[in-house]
């Protein structure tokens, strides 16, 4: 949140504006504000889906940008020559009205839940520390007090926020010193918090210029225990282990990985160097040693068989670059590899629901919902992170297929030897797939109907499709 803003008031100094401390105002702080709601407004009739808008005027500067757009509220920051020493406040301002919601003197504004807006101001003359405040979708503010002193640091999934306290930590530089040298340097701890302001953890490491985690399908990776960081002034990590957390705090997982990413929509811990596919659950698979493995270029990390179609594919604007090409694929991945085929080959239909399911808002699903490609389960969830089986790989392929126009049937179809294990619901299109070359068999003329379907699978068989509707 932070870096992004910093990166904004980089590029606006380095354009038009100039601002230096001490500079002689120009331009009245009400005058500012209300020339750039102004511009907001005009730029947002012009194209009201866009994620920024930019401000230019006479001795201020700065963006709006959506905040809750079902509501037109929008933070707008601003930066205005003369008026503040540390540059960018935030305000709230609803773009259809122009009326200001919540006032423009705020350092940070993110929506913390459903009608509670989190709001921070730095207190001056205390350094790393802010006021925080919860405001409703009306602007009604109400000042929090939080047991611990701190700065915002980020709002890491509805309802969860960190507050950061600094202090001085060792950190060996390695990059700005002709030897590496361990400097005493201001490095944060970070507090994670739930939307009643409950604090569910105090102990986990922040690092210099990285990001706060964040939750993914329900747990967070955390880092704990660091003494030492390393890196230098401009980005440090320290040398704590990892673990899963989930969202009351607590670990799911065991808390001594080296490294432990979110890749591929999955979470993957690292021991030394073997790699573990770690489950929602905190249970471990442990991965073939040459999973992780690095060559000339980032089609190395496929088997050999699939790379002729994977490259083709990207030649086309087919394909996405799993770190993991050779684990399962999730139900998301392949929604966007689906639409990424449809929107090749046809027009998606406009005014698509934001959210189909009630776990995903991902776009993609939704699109691939509304074609009739995917669908979810009873109880109203897609379940995006599942791993897809070999006969739901056919029948989304089918479906697919059929949307893009495609009248094979199962007619002229060899029977596989496990025909038996074939659900009813998938049979159709397993023969479907078979007769246009999509899907194949495996060994034993065997399908393996609930076997997994990989990432690179996933490709290869977006790829067919593309050439068989293209022929």
């Amino acid at each position: 949140m932070k870096k992004l803003r910093y990166l904004i008031a980089a590029a606006l100094i380095a354009g038009s504006m100039a601002v230096c401390a001490g500079a002689v105002r120009t331009v009245t702080p009400q005058e500012a504000l209300q020339s750039s709601i102004t511009q907001v407004q005009q730029q947002w009739q012009n194209e009201n889906d866009k994620s920024m808008y930019f401000i230019d005027g006479d001795g201020y500067g700065g963006y709006a940008s959506p905040l809750v757009p079902s509501k037109n509220l929008y933070t707008i920051s601003l930066d205005i020559d003369g008026y503040i020493k540390y540059g960018f406040l935030d305000g709230v301002v609803n773009i259809e009205t122009g009326e200001m919601v919540i006032p423009l003197e705020y350092d940070t504004i993110d929506v913390l839940a459903d009608n509670k807006i989190l709001l921070s101001k730095e207190i001056l003359g205390k350094e790393h520390c802010s006021d925080f405040y919860l405001s409703d979708e009306n602007g009604n503010i109400t000042p929090m007090d939080l047991p611990v002193e701190g700065i915002c640091m980020s709002v890491s999934d509805e309802g969860y926020f960190f507050v950061g306290i600094y202090a001085k930590r060792p950190l060996t530089d390695v990059i700005y010193y002709q030897e590496p040298t361990t400097i005493q340097y201001d490095i944060p701890k970070l507090v994670l918090f739930d939307e009643n302001m409950n604090m569910l953890r105090d102990d986990i490491d922040g690092g210099v210029a990285i990001s706060t985690p964040v939750f993914h399908n329900g747990l967070m990776a955390i880092q704990t225990g660091s003494t030492l960081w390393e890196g230098s002034v401009k980005g440090a990590y320290g040398n704590g282990k990892y673990g899963l957390i989930d969202k009351t705090g607590k670990f799911v997982s065991k808390n001594d990985f080296d490294k432990l990413d979110w890749q591929d929509n999955r979470y993957i811990g690292k021991r030394g160097t073997k790699l573990y596919l770690v489950d929602k659950e905190g249970g471990e698979t442990e991965l073939p040693s040459d999973i992780d493995k690095y060559g000339a270029s980032w089609l190395d990390k496929y088997s050999t068989w699939a790379r002729p179609d994977v490259a083709a594919a990207h030649e086309h604007g087919l394909g996405s670059i799993f770190h993991y090409p050779r684990l399962d694929i999730t139900r998301v991945d392949f929604c966007e590899l689906a639409v990424n085929l449809y929107s090749k080959m046809s027009s998606v239909p406009e005014n698509i629901p934001d959210a189909a399911f009630s776990d995903c808002e991902d776009e993609n699903v939704a699109v691939a919902a509304a074609l009739g490609i995917v669908t979810g389960y009873e109880d109203g969830t897609f379940r995006p992170y599942a791993f897809i089986t070999r006969e739901e790989a056919a029948t989304m392929l089918n479906r697919l297929y059929k949307s893009l126009g495609g009248t094979e049937t199962v007619e002229g179809s060899k029977q596989y030897a496990d025909d038996a294990r074939f659900g009813d619901w998938s049979r159709d299109s397993i023969y479907t797939m078979q007769n246009i070359g999509i899907m194949k068999g495996e060994e034993n003329n065997e399908f393996h109907p609930d076997g997994g379907y990989t990432g690179e699978q996933a490709i290869v068989t977006i790829e067919r499709m593309y050439n068989r509707l293209t022929q």
